[in-house]
């Protein structure tokens, strides 16, 4: 059973152990025990290996669930290597879940069978120190605005600090920081009032900069939010309808769009926007262009969308992003053809009327799920084919 904290969940973590003939035994395992399991199993790898020292930092991130960002590097006789994710994992989270109170970071050192542990904060009742976080600070320059990028995206709250610090008294570089980061921080927030000072809450973590990485979500021609969570599939909406809003009217084009009387004036709106977004998005991605801004961005732009793809997607908080009609209009700025939406076992999306607004409308098939098409805005009907089940007849739909 979980027992609830100060907002802490403390879990039982229990171990069980079967053996032939014998009643099974359980044992509720502590924190010193959880230790013990990750010294065994260190051990075991490195006496099966050449490795000679395993080092595991993790970054703990808890928001509907824990999850933890993981870098883990393998010492050996010739090159060694790093891997996102940890032969301990499970043990890694098991001892934080043990924990009566919550630690943002953990640093692991197996060498020469000992295993020396760090974490932040501190653990004093197991002996486990403070992490000394050595943070350079000495190559800021506050004159210049792609170092202001840079510590805002360096992922240091310190260095995040700092540059927002500057931004207090240079109005001209408050601005262009608000050009670039202020539409995702208030998608991330849920709050169209939010400032730049709330950077710090609203910023992508290291988990959420390296989904954008995953070549089973964003292919050269699909994205799939395939098995992702409320959080996850919030995230890409965010960003994508963010790097739209950056320097795109979504409500300005509706407006137009419903004053159009034919299809090819449709087409014609939609090229020309589309157009125009691209290459101001592009201008963009070359503003302090080896930042994790530009470059999600520019993978984003690169990748000519003729799929959506969702399968056991948690989307109902997506369907409320600030930016979700943005999110809508970029999927077809880069392919000239029908986008097959393919929604299988999942929340339901609610595509918006910028459905009926792309230069095509798209084809959906829904499967296991209660199809929804949204209504149109415009005067006169424009046709797209949907399906229902993946064995079902296709059917043209007018609105």
């Amino acid at each position: 059973s979980n027992i609830i904290i100060e907002g802490f969940t403390v879990c039982k973590i229990k171990r069980y152990t079967i053996q032939k003939g014998q009643e099974i035994k359980v044992e509720i395992l502590n924190s010193k025990m959880i230790i013990d399991e990750i010294i065994s199993k260190l051990k075991k790898e490195i006496n099966e290996s050449t490795v000679t020292k395993i080092e595991t930092k993790v970054t703990f991130i808890m928001s509907n669930e824990l999850k933890t960002d993981i870098i883990e590097s393998y010492t050996r006789p010739k090159d060694p290597y790093e891997f996102d994710f940890s032969e301990v994992g499970d043990e890694i989270k098991s001892f934080y879940y043990s924990l009566d109170r919550p630690i943002k970071k953990l640093h692991l050192v197996y060498e020469n069978d000992i295993l020396k542990i760090q974490s932040l904060p501190a653990i004093p009742e197991l002996n486990i120190p403070e992490i000394q976080e050595e943070i350079d600070l000495s190559n800021f320059d506050p004159n210049n605005i792609d170092s202001i990028y840079e510590f805002l995206e360096s992922g240091v709250e310190q260095k995040i600090s700092l540059a927002l610090n500057v931004l207090k008294e240079n109005e001209t570089f408050k601005e262009k920081v608000e050009k670039r980061y202020l539409n995702l921080i208030r998608a991330r927030l849920n709050d169209p009032k939010a400032t730049i000072e709330q950077f710090n809450e609203g910023v992508l973590n290291n988990l959420q900069i390296k989904l954008f990485s995953k070549k089973d979500n964003f292919g050269s021609n699909f994205i799939s939010f395939t098995y992702l969570d409320e959080e996850e599939c919030k995230v890409v909406v965010d960003v994508i309808g963010s790097i739209v809003k950056n320097v795109f009217n979504i409500e300005k084009f509706i407006e137009k769009a419903e004053q159009c009387k034919r299809e090819i004036d449709i087409i014609q709106l939609y090229d020309r926007n589309a157009e125009i977004v691209r290459k101001d998005i592009i201008k963009n991605n070359k503003i302090y262009s080896e930042g994790w801004w530009s470059q999600i961005s520019n993978r984003l732009l690169h990748i000519n969308i003729s799929k959506l793809m969702f399968d056991h997607t948690h989307f109902s908080a997506s369907n409320s992003s600030l930016y979700f009609k943005e999110f809508m209009f970029f999927l077809n700025i880069n392919y000239h053809s029908k986008i097959y939406l393919d929604i299988h076992q999942s929340d339901t999306p609610h595509f918006t009327e910028v459905f009926w607004l792309l230069r095509e409308v798209p084809t959906t098939n829904w499967s296991d799920v209660e199809p929804e098409i949204p209504d149109s805005p415009l005067s006169f009907k424009r046709s797209g084919k949907m399906r229902v089940g993946d064995f079902g007849k296709w059917k043209t739909i007018k609105k």
